[in-house]
């Protein structure tokens, strides 16, 4: 054993440190995990293998840092994170260090990125980083002597083992990020929102050389641009309070009697959007269930199995035949509630087989769409009898039987997509993982993983309008740009790689 203590940061989230704790075992005299929120099984493992469990709340590192340092029990410290481990070349550097023994005070690392694909890393760029330290200062030291000096041996670092875990693990670390940056310069983060994108893809693709990585490598650097593009926004939403839901109230003229229609909705951890009738919750966390009740509603669990079932059972939870069916993020206008109402007055042979309804979308923080707000036609009152919802996992829709007539509504339809960044990730990283067996030929995909970016850009800020909004606009146009490259990305990893996991 050397005299080492060795802390492993596991960064506050269920991560596998069991690659990490084998690479230091009968290294280290003194092995500590850092963190919280460790699976069962990790802490079986640590314990198992000597090492102790501290719960640290700290994020940022130079806090982790002096956080290891004041309960360091050895000499040396040794600074590793939960997803990196050391190859045996540098556990025999670091032996034989300290057999010769060393008058510096520190030591620089080279960490190199391993693939998921691949048991051996490439020759990516080397990112070198103190992570050996000497408490106990040498009391010679030769003139001129650099304080650190390097080992050259690798520290190998793990990326996540499937492009689901990596979106996870982005928006965990951004959103940390956001807070502890929260005062930064708010010329500089805008300025940053129109560079962030190119300057990270080329950063991670060319400097850090992951064009060496192939298809995974390019894909790789797709996400490593829009985790730094993704941390620029949710800064500059602290900043702009577009976190915080608007106050919406939604009335129309009370009836004598009550309209012979149901409303279905489909939820999952809506407390603060939930409106009325009949809801079908898909294992909610939060008060979804409690405010739902509130307002009267007739609560129905179901474990969730992708929107088009989910939408389909709900239409069979229904009472009368005519569904008005919304998901929990939309909101019907006044003046739509008032001409649902002409639409029932009418006679039932007069009636259309379905209404479409003109949604617009609305922007995180504000309660009513913007002047350029360009809406756009979805089935969403119909008559069960006739038409139903397809089971698609995603991207459902009602299916009309040709010969049926299909109406439009003029009036407007609010939908609030984005309740905030967090949000907006955690549920593309589900939605994308649904689609991913549902994809098409294997060159479609290949080309499209090279095109699909820019092209949505394109198509979203220039051909729908996302200009005529500003920064939100240009915000939006790169979100789902990224949104519909993960989409590719994640078919490819269900055809290449290995079966994405989908957490629901």
């Amino acid at each position: 054993m050397l005299p080492l203590s060795c802390y492993i940061v596991a960064r506050g989230r269920a991560v596998d440190i069991t690659g990490t704790l084998c690479s230091v075992q009968d290294l280290a005299g003194d092995v500590v995990v850092l963190g919280t929120e460790l699976s069962k099984r990790d802490e079986a493992v640590a314990k198992a293998l000597g090492a102790r469990i501290v719960d640290c709340h700290v994020t940022q590192e130079d806090a982790l840092l002096r956080f290891a340092k004041k309960h360091c029990r050895q000499e040396w410290m040794l600074f590793l994170y939960a997803n990196e481990c050391l190859s045996q070349a540098l556990r025999r550097e670091l032996v034989k260090l300290f057999r010769q023994g060393t008058q510096r005070a520190c030591y620089r690392l080279a960490s190199v990125d391993v693939y998921p694909v691949r048991d051996y890393p490439l020759w990516t760029k080397r990112r070198w980083q103190p992570r050996l330290y000497r408490l106990v200062p040498p009391k010679h030291q030769r003139t001129g002597q650099s304080v650190c000096g390097r080992l050259h041996k690798l520290l190998l670092k793990k990326c996540p083992p499937s492009f689901e875990d990596i979106v996870a693990e982005q928006n965990t670390l951004s959103s940390r990020d956001a807070v502890a940056d929260s005062k930064a310069f708010y010329g500089v983060l805008c300025l940053r929102l129109f560079t962030e994108s190119l300057v990270s893809f080329l950063r991670a693709y060319l400097w850090n050389r992951h064009i060496l990585g192939g298809l995974w490598g390019f894909a790789y650097s797709v996400m490593q641009a829009c985790h730094s593009f993704t941390g620029v926004v949710k800064k500059v939403e602290q900043r702009n309070g577009w976190h915080k839901m608007p106050k919406i109230s939604v009335k129309s003229r009370k009836l004598k009697t009550p309209l012979p229609i149901s409303c279905c909705i489909i939820a999952k951890n809506e407390a603060d959007r939930i409106v009325d009738i009949v809801v079908v919750d898909g294992g909610s966390s939060d008060d979804t269930v409690a405010v739902a009740r509130s307002y009267g509603a007739r609560v129905v669990k179901r474990a969730w199995q992708g929107y088009g079932v989910q939408k389909r059972f709900a239409e069979a939870q229904c009472r009368y035949d005519w569904v008005l069916n919304m998901d929990a993020d939309e909101w019907p206008s006044v003046d739509f509630l008032d001409e649902l109402q002409e639409i029932i007055a009418l006679p039932e042979k007069q009636r259309a087989a379905a209404y479409r309804v003109r949604r617009v979308d609305c922007y995180s923080g504000e309660a009513t769409p913007r002047k350029h707000a360009r809406p756009w036609s979805i089935v969403r009152f119909y008559d069960r009898r006739r038409v139903r919802f397809n089971s698609a996992s995603f991207a459902e829709e009602v299916v009309v039987p040709k010969g049926l007539a299909v109406a439009q509504c003029k009036q407007l339809w609010y939908h609030y997509p984005i309740r905030s960044m967090d949000d907006f990730w955690s549920k593309e990283n589900r939605t994308t993982s649904w689609v991913a067996p549902q994809g098409k030929p294997l060159p479609v995909l290949l080309v499209r993983l090279f095109i699909e970016y820019p092209f949505t850009f394109v198509r979203m800020y220039l051909i729908k309008g996302g200009y005529k909004d500003g920064l939100r606009g240009f915000i939006r146009s790169q979100l789902f740009a990224f949104v519909y490259a993960l989409r590719i990305i994640k078919k490819l990893e269900y055809r290449l790689w290995a079966v994405p996991r989908v957490n629901s």
